[in-house]
């Protein structure tokens, strides 16, 4: 709105500077106090038009360039965020991917179901195979966490469960989950 009332403004007292400069160019103004007076008041009301008119419009663009400033900026962090979203979210499907084994706990989702199955008559691969399909990992992540995170081959492992010594060792790798491996096996 005050861009409009400046425009206004300005256009007003450059039609009265034309129309008081036409006036004296003919001579019909002739100087008396009253012309003087009213042409410094004509002339200080162009001024203060002007002015007010630069003013604003310059006032404007500034306010305008801050705000494709702040415009930019917001892009920028919207565009960072954005970016640290897929990042996680890659990150994430490729941990899920590429390791599964780290959703599951070794004894509880690894170990002793595979025990179970081998006491209940199954061999250790039909074992290893069955669970890798029920957690949804490589029967190699089964196979390794059954065997080399307990420091043992597979042949000791599998002669393990068939002497049932493997509940001391699993007591002696797991010694808070006493009560787990005690009730389980």
């Amino acid at each position: 709105m005050k861009t409009i009332m400046s425009w206004i403004h300005f256009i007003c007292c450059v039609g009265w500077i034309i129309f008081w400069l036409l006036m004296v160019a003919k001579g019909a103004l002739v100087f008396h106090d009253d012309v003087i007076i009213a042409s410094i008041a004509l002339l200080i009301s162009c001024g203060t038009g002007i002015y007010l008119f630069v003013f604003e419009s310059n006032r404007h663009l500034k306010e305008l360039v801050k705000i494709r400033t702040d415009n930019k900026i917001l892009q920028a962090k919207l565009k960072k965020l954005k970016l640290q979203k897929e990042l996680s979210s890659q990150q994430t499907e490729t941990t899920e991917t590429e390791n599964p084994a780290r959703r599951h706990e070794q004894l509880a989702d690894y170990l002793i179901p595979v025990i179970k199955l081998m006491k209940n008559g199954r061999s250790h691969n039909d074992a290893f195979k069955q669970i890798s399909k029920e957690l949804g990992v490589r029967y190699q992540t089964v196979n390794a966490q059954c065997t080399r995170n307990l420091g043992i081959q597979t042949d000791e492992f599998t002669s393990l469960v068939n002497r049932n010594e493997i509940k001391s060792l699993l007591i002696r790798k797991f010694p808070n989950k006493t009560n787990l491996i005690e009730r389980e096996l």
